[in-house]
């Protein structure tokens, strides 16, 4: 492992593209100037500022929470794992911190859960405070899902951004997704010369 200060600074949200699909970290990592915009992007931009007004007036009662603060647009940082983000919402406890994030979705995919994860870690490392689990709030629906983040998802999380430096650093592209229905809603479905 490289030392701390010599690793690639990573995100949440490379993070999330990595799990979804290996090649769009890679292209977003490697060929950083071909990402094209697609209209979900836009969408997701516009819905996230309205989400937290609406969300800022709601009680914690979906959380399961109590005696908490809500911060928005809360930057998180680990120097430890070389990983940076931008949280929508983080709810904060006497005991713990929650990180909450914005989908225009409607289910907990793999890489929203590891994007909660990563959170997790960040504001453990960063603020020296529990975070046990984290939120998803599904912006359509209007439904909030606890992602409990244990030891197997943490070191998940801590493998996977090793794997992903290498890749990055060796500028290697990864195989493409094993599951091609993926391939339907990716921006970088033109450039990915194996997209049915």
């Amino acid at each position: 492992m490289q030392p701390e200060t010599d690793r690639l600074m990573l995100t949440a949200t490379d993070l999330k593209q990595y799990v979804y699909c290996p090649r769009k970290f890679f292209y977003g990592r490697c060929l950083p100037d071909f990402r094209p915009r697609m209209p979900k992007m836009d969408e997701g931009r516009k819905a996230h500022p309205e989400e937290a007004r609406l969300q800022a007036r709601r009680s914690l009662q979906p959380y399961g929470l109590e005696d908490a603060e809500r911060r928005f647009d809360v930057r998180v940082r680990s120097e430890r794992l070389a990983l940076s983000g931008l949280l929508d919402e983080v709810i904060v406890t006497p005991e713990a911190a929650y990180p909450v994030d914005y989908k225009l979705a409607s289910w907990a995919s793999p890489s929203f859960i590891a994007q909660i994860a990563a959170y997790c870690l960040m504001i453990e490392d960063d603020w020296k405070l529990a975070a046990p689990a984290g939120f998803l709030v599904f912006i359509e629906s209007g439904t909030v899902e606890r992602v409990e983040v244990d030891a197997a998802l943490r070191a998940g999380v801590e493998e996977w951004l090793d794997t992903m430096r290498q890749m990055a650093i060796e500028e290697r592209m990864p195989p493409p997704a094993s599951e091609r229905e993926r391939c339907e809603a990716c921006e970088y479905r033109r450039l990915c010369g194996d997209a049915v």
